[in-house]
């Protein structure tokens, strides 16, 4: 038997202590503090600035962000503590960052705080660069309801990638926090700067707002260049039937069927498919076409190339084949040539050779070219035997 090189009461023991002393910071916080939000990076320059009393946050607390080509911070937000109670309770007027607050995608949430809760209208701003901020969505939330903030009727929110590129919005109705009925997936066109209908679906009335019936759903990865969306229908919370993939440019505003496939019942995938590579965009459209047998991808898978929406030539440039093993998933086996994750519209680059048992082995060269080349050249060679 093979013994572990770490002593597991050993590392609970230091990780209780861990926490012990890290508690004891938290309560020894007093006065003035500058604190750092998680993830600070320079395009998200993000700092609060407040007082700590025996380790609990008390009266006003600001946040201050600064933009990465500029010295000083500015203030954005924040608002008032509880100091009445053993916690640290929000209350009051506060204006709050969105989690991925940064250069990109400065989005701010301006509403009240009741009893450590958000209560009534909060509306959603976001601004882009030196442009002052702009109401983009709003809703209500419950003031009746005890414990956690519940939304309730009309709202129009954003997409989790919402960004300067990218100013995607959904509008619908909430019950008892819980999606219902109809709602509709917008898009900001980049020409008109007018906000148009791309998609959307319904929500069952039920208390996991399950999408039911056809649905027009956005890839996150569209942008004010090119909008990719999913075609299809839910089930019992389960995509079925077919389902099909549609790109659509800024510059010929054709929607074109590129991609799709069917499910079963079940909503796991079966027969041919043709799906949408993630590093697609409006220069180049990558393509992978196989078969799922299972939900599991079996036999040959052929990736294809396309420099854009309006050539016509889809291009192989890679595959190979798949195993279905025993205990139920894929392996690849065989002779493979993949596509480099660092390929794009000036350089493609693929890597050549032999898997054994879904494990690299031999001699795999690294192959390479220029957007206006034909053939590839040989970059280098790397053993995997070694």
């Amino acid at each position: 038997m093979i013994q572990s090189p770490i002593d597991m009461n050993q590392f609970q023991q230091q990780k209780y202590i861990f926490i012990q002393i890290k508690q004891i910071v938290e309560i020894l916080k007093n006065g003035k503090w500058i604190e750092l939000r998680d993830g600070f990076c320079s395009l998200s320059q993000i700092v609060y600035n407040g007082d700590y009393k025996h380790g609990k946050k008390v009266v006003r607390w600001q946040t201050l962000y600064r933009d990465y080509r500029k010295d000083k911070f500015e203030l954005i937000g924040g608002g008032l503590y509880d100091e009445r109670v053993e916690d640290s309770i929000k209350i009051g007027r506060w204006i709050e960052l969105s989690d991925g607050y940064n250069f990109w995608s400065e989005v701010t949430y301006n509403g009240d705080y009741q009893n450590a809760k958000k209560v009534g209208r909060w509306d959603t701003f976001f601004k882009f660069g030196d442009k002052g901020f702009t109401q983009i969505g709003s809703g209500l939330y419950d003031n009746q309801v005890e414990g956690s903030s519940i939304k309730i009727g009309k709202w129009i929110e954003l997409s989790c990638a919402f960004k300067f590129d990218s100013k995607v919005i959904y509008k619908g109705e909430y019950k008892n926090g819980n999606k219902i009925g109809r709602w509709d997936i917008w898009y900001k066109d980049y020409e008109t700067k007018m906000y148009e209908q791309i998609g959307g679906g319904s929500y069952d009335d039920d208390e996991d707002s399950s999408k039911i019936g056809e649905w027009i759903e956005l890839s996150d990865e569209s942008n004010w260049y090119w909008q990719i969306t999913f075609r299809g229908e839910y089930k019992n919370i389960k995509k079925v039937g077919r389902w099909d993939t549609c790109f659509k440019d800024y510059e010929t505003k054709k929607d074109e069927k590129i991609g799709g496939g069917s499910y079963n019942d079940e909503g796991i995938q079966k027969g041919q498919w043709i799906e949408l590579s993630d590093r697609s965009n409006a220069k180049f459209l990558i393509t992978l076409n196989g078969e799922y047998i299972d939900g599991k991808k079996a036999g040959r898978w052929d990736f294809y190339w396309k420099k854009n929406s309006e050539d016509k030539q889809n291009e192989q440039i890679g595959g190979g084949i798949y195993y279905e093993k025993m205990e139920g998933y894929s392996i690849k086996i065989g002779i493979w040539i993949e596509l480099s994750d660092e390929s794009n519209y000036n350089c493609q680059l693929t890597s050549n050779g032999k898997y054994e048992n879904g494990k690299k082995v031999g001699i795999w060269r690294e192959m390479y070219r220029k957007w206006n080349d034909k053939e590839f050249k040989k970059l280098k060679e790397i053993n995997f035997d070694k």
